[in-house]
């Protein structure tokens, strides 16, 4: 039984080799962990799907929600399509942020390590200090990455969200 209400709620799947009758197939292992009003997080879940589709998500969070869960404001995952969508349906009115860690994971993804080692300090300044945006846009299109740009507007929104709530809690 989940007791306290929480108010952040992260999210994250990893893929897992299973055996199953014999033949190895891939499956999701969910996990959930919850930080209440105090600041305290604890593992609220883990559970086995076959993949990351809204349906699986939304029975994950229903499951949640059964055993008590409460009072989610915010909810912090990878950018899974599926994941935004069952967030949506589940948590009405709760608002939703992209994990920077997922986000520089991905961003990673769109440039090269010269410029890698170049941009993502100022990238990770900017995604805890919304004014230093514009100098790392404005690096970016010095450097010509526009993937990079395209990608930071794409999610411009949720990788702020954080900032809605008390500064304690950033």
């Amino acid at each position: 039984r989940i007791e306290d209400k929480i108010k952040y709620l992260y999210i994250d799947a990893a893929y897992f080799k299973v055996r199953e009758n014999s033949k190895y197939k891939s499956m999701a292992l969910y996990t959930s962990i919850g930080v209440n009003s105090n600041g305290i997080r604890q593992i609220l879940s883990m559970d086995v799907y076959n993949s990351e589709d809204e349906m699986d998500w939304n029975n994950f969070f229903f499951k949640l929600q059964e055993r008590g869960l409460t009072g989610v404001k915010l909810v912090i995952s990878d950018g899974h399509a599926g994941i935004m969508k069952a967030v949506k349906e589940s948590f009405p009115g709760s608002l939703w942020q992209y994990c920077h860690f997922h986000f520089m994971k991905n961003l990673r993804k769109t440039m090269n390590n010269e410029h890698w080692k170049d941009i993502s300090k100022i990238v990770s300044e900017a995604l805890m200090d919304e004014s230093l945006f514009k100098i790392a846009m404005d690096r970016m299109e010095e450097m010509k990455l526009n993937k990079s740009i395209d990608m930071f507007y794409k999610w411009y929104d949720s990788l702020y969200s954080y900032i809605s709530f008390p500064k304690e809690h950033q």
